[in-house]
């Protein structure tokens, strides 16, 4: 109601601390004088019976609303702790499978150390074959390497005396002397060369 001419002139009488507060107040004079007499009277519309009632159905909508949304997050909040404690026994699994594993390595390396004959790791295949099947599932030629390359790296890992050439696949040339004075090679010492087809 910018326009002039949508309103006319009343003269009226208010105290004058009415007046003085008007003066203070921000926004014209008019048009605080004319929200109050609107509020007042009932004129306003958000004083209505109908404007009420249309505000209450509102605010039950938000309400309803807002309810969905705190249900679907109540949901939400128990598939997320669903989630964190497979995720948590599935870390668990995966590391008391590591300690596990390294626990077989160890035992290996340990005897590895220990022995004055200083054997390569083909001595010691059946544990080898056993912590594949274990931690691979399967005592294929890959899955054994894959252990011989774990029990290297551990044991580098840990600073073991052990020399590298004795992790090699194909056995040093005394053992190949002493395999061939024994009569021939075993299955083990086939599997580290390569001839097995798995």
């Amino acid at each position: 109601m910018t326009d002039r001419t949508d309103r006319s002139r009343l003269h009226v009488e208010i105290p004058v601390e009415t007046k003085q507060a008007l003066k203070d107040a921000d926004g014209p004079m008019w048009q605080l004088i004319n929200e109050g007499a609107r509020m007042a009277l009932g004129l306003d519309e958000d004083s209505t019976e109908a404007a009420i009632e249309q505000r209450l159905e509102d605010l039950a909508q938000e309400r309803s609303e807002i309810s969905a949304q705190v249900e679907s997050l109540h949901k939400r909040l128990d598939e997320l702790d669903k989630m964190e404690a497979e995720l948590q026994d599935r870390l668990e699994n995966i590391r008391e499978k590591k300690e596990t594993h390294n626990e077989r390595l160890d035992d290996i390396l340990d005897e590895m150390c220990n022995d004055e004959r200083s054997r390569q790791v083909i001595a010691w295949m059946k544990q080898v074959r056993d912590a594949a099947m274990h931690e691979y599932g399967t005592d294929s030629k890959n899955n054994i390497d894959r252990v011989i390359a774990d029990l290297r790296k551990r044991a580098t890992e840990q600073g073991r005396p052990i020399e590298p050439s004795r992790f090699a696949r194909s056995p040093q040339p005394q053992a190949n002397v002493q395999a061939s004075t024994d009569g021939g090679e075993d299955d083990d010492f086939r599997v580290l060369k390569g001839d097995d087809d798995e």
